[in-house]
C-alpha cells in the first residue's frame, strides 16, 4: 500500500493590500480573491485585530469559508 499526502495550497490574488492614505472618517474598499490550487478543500478564516478596543480598522463581507479543490 502507498499513498500521497494532500494538503491545501491557497494563494491570494495580490501580494499587498494597500489603502494608501485615507482621511479620518473616510473609507475605501478592495476586493481580494483566494484560490485553492490543491486537490483538497481548503478552509480559511480571517481574524480581525482590535488593538485599542475603540474601533475596527477594517470590516469584511465574509470572514471564513471553504474553497473547493481548484476553486476560488
Amino acid at each position: 500500500m502507498s499513498g500521497i499526502g494532500k494538503f491545501p495550497f491557497v494563494n491570494l490574488n495580490m501580494e499587498k493590500l494597500d489603502f494608501e492614505q485615507l482621511t479620518v472618517g473616510k473609507s475605501d474598499s478592495k476586493t481580494v480573491e483566494l484560490r485553492n490550487y490543491s486537490q483538497v478543500k481548503a478552509q480559511w478564516v480571517v481574524t480581525q485585530i482590535n488593538d485599542d478596543g475603540k474601533d475596527l480598522s477594517f470590516e469584511l463581507s465574509k470572514s471564513s469559508g471553504v474553497i473547493p479543490p481548484g476553486g476560488s
